[in-house]
């Protein structure tokens, strides 16, 4: 259905934050900052200054961007599939029937 198409999107969204934000973090002070000669010195950094809070900083302005885009990226996406399978379906049913194919019930 669309509303469980759009809701697995944006928890798949938020879980896709969830994981990338550390590592971005991690990544931007790194490239940011020339004191920090190694990734390792930037996780230290941040920890140091902010805890483990500040490798998830700007978490909810990501998640309240991401969520509806990847919601609907996701529904969409599922949407243009079920269209494309309805439209070929009638090929494959007779092409399934030409072939000998007989479908199991389950």
């Amino acid at each position: 259905s669309p509303v469980a198409s759009l809701a697995a999107g944006g928890l798949a969204g938020a879980a896709t934050w969830a994981t990338c934000l550390p590592l971005d973090a991690v990544k931007t002070h790194y490239q940011s900052d020339v004191a920090h000669r190694t990734y390792r010195g930037a996780c230290r950094a941040i920890f140091r200054a902010s805890g483990v809070g500040g490798f998830f900083a700007g978490f909810w302005t990501m998640v309240l961007g991401g969520v509806p885009r990847d919601a609907a990226c996701f529904a969409g996406t599922e949407a243009a599939q079920r269209a494309l399978a309805l439209r070929r379906m009638p090929q494959a049913a007779s092409t399934a029937a030409r072939i000998g194919f007989e479908p199991r019930n389950s």
